[in-house]
Parts: C-alpha cells; sequence; structure tokens
C-alpha cells in the first residue's frame, strides 16, 4: 500500500508505538529514511484498561526530529 499512499500525499508514518517489535520499528526507519517521510509514534493509550498507564510510552525530541522541524518547532 506504500506506493498508492505516497501518491496520495503520505507525509509520515507512526514508527514508535509500544506494541511495535525492535524489527518493525528498524523496517519503518529505513522506509521512512529511504523514502524522505517524517517519523512520529504515540502511545496509542485509547483505554485505561488496556494493561499500560498514560506516560508508560513517550518519544524523545530526537526521534521526532524531522516531524517537529516540519511543525514549525
Amino acid at each position: 500500500l506504500l506506493a498508492p499512499l505516497l501518491e496520495a500525499g503520505l507525509r509520515g508514518l507512526e514508527v514508535y508505538r509500544p506494541r511495535n517489535r525492535r524489527a518493525d520499528v528498524l523496517r519503518l526507519e529505513a522506509i521512512c529514511r529511504s523514502r524522505g517521510l517524517l517519523v512520529s509514534g504515540g502511545s496509542d493509550w485509547h483505554t485505561p484498561d488496556a494493561g499500560s498507564a498514560l506516560g508508560n510510552f513517550h518519544v524523545t525530541g530526537d526521534e521526532v526530529e524531522g516531524l517537529l522541524e516540519a511543525g514549525g518547532l
């Protein structure tokens, strides 16, 4: 699905998520680098009963530097 999404204007991928395995993170990072995509991340914390507390997962500014720059931060 990547090619049609890029054609439709995809600008980034959520790479850093609590449930992503390290191998998936590395693969997504490589895709972003090779395609010039922005990298984002998040906790996907939607439900208090999902098994982890809000704040147990975070991303750093270094991990999402390009996204912050694109947003003017």
